[in-house]
């Protein structure tokens, strides 16, 4: 078929949904649609000026010269399987959906290869029957050309299931046509964190079918292969294809920062969301969480943490009969079930190839792709074809290592790659010496990369290695800095252009860097072999205990949100800086102060069990530290024994504490532990010992001047009487705390303030009042992110609901209060208002009866969390207060 279009072609494919079914349900009549339907498409095919190059069952793959002449074709079918009168019963009609792409492909014996052919199947695969979608690309040449009465209608920028950048998808209209569809099966419209890509995926399509399959047949499957052999990303290329198969989510979990075992739990429930749920084990919450799902965990990177990977995988697949998990590691994880699915290099040329040959291999196409990105004038040509199957052949095929000789094409030729890498891998060619010959070639190709570098770049790149999971300008400026004054920047930027340094999406207007995990590691190793190591070890330590002393200070006021996003970035740094403080002369000062500062950190976003080690591990240190530095570690380490719900413990933290502020006299010390003293024992029901505490706190706070303190030992106090059914003395001290947190601006009381006089007004039967506190109090929590605080004020508002009569909203409310704490592993604190929470769900129980409560608790349970907030809010206007 040498009449095909090449260059920049317009593809239009096409596939019947739902075809099985009506094969299934009508064989007698489905031979006479289908004859009809491939009628359809071969009159709009010719009369268009295309060329049908591949088809199979109900399928059609097309190429057309212009995307006017393909949509006009596509239009001309859309509206003769509308018109037509369908021989089947039950007023059924076949449903076709068409995607419209205009890219760049070659062709070879009749058929079409690259990159287009992927994205337009993946357009495709976003469509629903009757649905006609069309490319930005091909829309760009299409505003002039439109058919008569049809039009394009934008559905915004949508992720399609290749991983890539959002790009904005357009629907055909036409006044016959059906213009009401279902959301788009993008990624958006699925459950799931995968990251977006920067580049293209390129072939796997044998891996991808493979593992696929193996996902229909085990629960645990491990894509296995050494390093740089695209594991991850085909793993996320996978998961992305199989989205619609897990209704609780797809769930990627990066394991490669972390160099704890312990921490392995940690990580997962930080991505599931799940927070501790004090005194039970995480492992425990977690199974509790997965039991019921049904969820793909993705552990990627696996095998520095093998032996702990395994035992946890085991554990949650045994308990969770519904839970599937893909791993990635460099070895099997070796435990009862697991399939396991070797990711070789990609396969390679031999030499004499035409160059259309030479164009379907796999590891080639990967190179020309990452070539051109980095030099769009890029071509593989007759002239360079054969340096670019040597390169190939040479590296193994290794993705990594291809995608980082493809850089270098800004300033070298492949002829000039082949060259310099002829005499590097001379060594390798007769086999393995003392490690597997892949691994060596990967080493071998970093070494090379590494040479290329001028000497400053050189030491920049060692030195990076210093940070765990990425790091900001300002860091890399402050740590990595020489005694030469060279310009960081400038030579990031060079590690940048050059492949060997990724930058992040910028979040918050601030762009943040990382290495690729094998690039790090062997950067570490180069810098083991210099005397840099201990320089950076403590000046990385000393920038992140400055860092985290900043964001401390700021954790009480107007910017608190923005502050705890800027700890979560950087958390695995912080630990690293811990572990460096804990490996120096005299490390107790140095763990103390960065472990007091991160205490904060640690109790707002449920690091609970991790932020008390890393404090005991502090106190326990060999050495000497000031009496306020050990003071505020126990007074932190009572925080969160306390959150852990060990309150024994946690008073003797805080009696300790009392003890060395009083020894050196620091007034808002003594008051800070009479305050915490105050709540163990309110927590442990002891109310006039706790009022005690409180009013003695409250009087230092105030005596000092500190109007953060002041205002928290408000809300203390009034939320302790209004526990002593002191309702009136009680509202006071809540409004004084209220105002007060509004001057400071300090998010975290405001919604504590909110909270605690939503529930005096509910308690003095102001249930107009209390809705007003709970929604603002709602509205608030959404940025600050106190997962625990939205559970109980949806709760709340779902209380206020159901004494107001309206059932409907209060069932449907905790239907997703309870979806959500699950979700979390947050448990309810809410334990004086249990009684009047079970009578409630009783009473709407009978109001609505069993099926219409159900119905109603079921669709709760569907929505996410601002859809949860959003609707509390909105209801809360509409409610008619009894």
């Amino acid at each position: 078929m040498s009449h095909l279009p090449t260059g920049d072609v317009t593809f239009l494919f096409s596939d019947m949904e739902g075809s099985t079914r009506l094969w299934e349900r009508f064989p007698e009549a489905m031979p006479a649609v289908l004859a009809r339907h491939d009628a359809l498409f071969s009159e709009a095919v010719t009369a268009g000026g295309g060329d049908i190059f591949k088809r199979g069952g109900d399928s059609f793959c097309i190429a057309f010269p212009c995307p006017a002449m393909a949509l006009t074709a596509g239009l001309a079918v859309q509206l003769g399987l509308h018109r037509e009168s369908w021989p089947l019963p039950e007023g059924q009609t076949p449903r076709v959906r068409i995607a419209l792409h205009v890219g760049r492909a070659d062709q070879r014996d009749g058929d079409y290869f690259g990159l287009a052919l992927s994205q337009t199947a993946r357009l495709l695969a976003a469509a629903h029957g009757g649905q006609t979608l069309v490319s930005e690309s091909a829309a760009a040449l299409l505003q002039d050309a439109l058919p008569e009465q049809a039009g394009l209608i934008s559905h915004g920028r949508h992720r399609l299931k290749d991983l890539a950048q959002p790009q904005e998808i357009f629907q055909l209209f036409h006044p016959e046509l059906p213009t009401e569809f279902p959301p788009l099966r993008s990624l958006e419209s699925f459950t799931h964190n995968l990251p977006g890509q920067l580049t293209s995926f390129i072939g796997r399509e044998e891996e991808m079918a493979t593992a696929r399959q193996l996902l229909q047949e085990t629960r645990l499957l491990t894509l296995t292969g050494t390093g740089g052999t695209g594991k991850s990303r085909l793993a996320l290329q996978v998961a992305a294809d199989l989205l619609g198969e897990y209704p609780d989510g797809v769930w990627l979990v990066e394991l490669a920062p972390l160099s704890d075992p312990s921490l392995l739990p940690q990580a997962i429930a930080a991505v599931l969301g799940a927070g501790e749920e004090p005194p039970r084990p995480l492992r425990e919450t977690l199974t509790d969480l997965l039991r019921p799902k049904k969820l793909l965990l993705i552990l990627d990177n696996c095998e520095h943490l093998i032996e702990a990977s395994a035992k946890l995988s085991e554990d949650l697949l045994r308990a969770c009969p519904r839970l599937q998990i893909l791993a990635t590691s460099r070895e099997a994880l070796e435990i009862g079930g697991e399939s396991t699915l070797p990711v070789p290099s990609l396969a390679t040329p031999a030499s004499g190839l035409t160059l259309e040959s030479l164009a379907r291999f796999e590891c080639v196409r990967l190179f020309v792709d990452r070539a051109t990105s980095a030099l769009p004038t890029f071509r593989l040509s007759a002239g360079n074809a054969p340096a670019v199957a040597q390169v190939c052949a040479r590296l193994d095929g290794i993705p990594l290592a291809l995608e980082l000789a493809a850089a270098r094409v800004r300033v070298l030729t492949p002829e000039q790659i082949s060259s310099r890498l002829d005499n590097r891998f001379q060594l390798l060619s007769g086999g393995s010496r003392t490690a597997l010959p892949r691994q060596q070639t990967l080493r071998a190709l970093i070494d090379w990369s590494y040479d290329l570098l001028l000497p400053a770049e050189q030491a920049l790149l060692r030195r990076l290695s210093v940070f765990a999971g990425g790091w900001s300008l300002e860091a890399a400026e402050t740590v990595c800095v020489d005694g030469e004054g060279r310009d960081v920047l400038d030579l990031l930027s060079r590690l940048v252009a050059k492949s060997l340094v990724v930058v992040e999406p910028p979040e918050a207007g601030q762009v943040r860097y990382h290495l690729q995990e094998n690039l790090r590691q062997y950067a570490r190793d180069r810098l083991a072999q210099t005397d840099e190591q201990p320089r950076l070890a403590r000046s990385h330590q000393a920038f992140f205990s400055t860092f985290a002393e900043e964001a401390a200070r700021k954790l009480k006021g107007p910017d608190q949100v923005f502050w705890l996003n800027q700890l979560e970035q950087d958390h695995d740094n912080f630990r690293a800086a811990l572990k460096h403080c804990g490996a120096g002369p005299d490390p107790k000062e140095p763990c103390l102060r960065l472990a007091n500062a991160l205490y904060r950190f640690w109790f707002v976003r449920g690091y609970l069990s991790e932020g008390l080690k890393y404090l005991e591990s502090a106190l326990d240190c060999p050495g000497c530290a000031s009496g306020d530095l050990l003071a505020k570690a126990n007074t932190a380490a009572g925080v969160l024994t306390w959150s852990l719900g060990d309150t024994t413990k946690s008073r003797a933290f805080h009696e300790a504490s009392l003890h060395l502020n009083r020894q050196h006299q620091d007034q808002i010390g003594i008051a800070r532990s009479l305050a915490n003293l105050g709540i163990v024992a309110s927590h442990d029901n002891q109310l006039s010992q706790a009022r005690g505490f409180f009013e003695e706190s409250l009087a230092l706070y105030r005596e000092a001047g500190t109007p953060s303190d002041v205002a928290m030992m408000m809300l203390n106090l009034g939320t302790l009487l209004n526990d002593q059914k002191e309702l009136e003395a009680s509202r006071p001290y809540l409004e004084e705390g209220l105002q007060l947190a509004r001057e400071l601006q300090d998010e975290n009381l405001i919604t504590a303030a909110l909270y605690n006089l939503g529930v005096l007004a509910e308690d003095t039967k102001d249930l107009s009042a209390a809705l007003k506190y709970y929604v603002e109090d709602l509205e608030r929590q959404k940025s600050y992110g106190d997962r625990q605080g939205i559970a109980l004020t949806l709760r709340a508002v779902a209380r206020v609901a159901g004494r107001c009569g309206s059932y409907d909203v209060q069932t449907f409310l905790l239907g997703a209060e309870e979806a959500y704490a699950e979700h979390s592993g947050i448990p309810s604190l809410d334990t004086d208002k249990e009684g009047e929470h079970t009578q409630c769900l009783q009473a709407a129980s009978l109001a609505l009866g069993d099926e219409g409560y159900q119905r109603l608790w079921e669709q709760g349970r569907a929505l996410t969390l601002e859809q949860a907030t959003e609707y509390a809010v909105e209801q809360s206007r509409l409610l008619t207060v009894c």
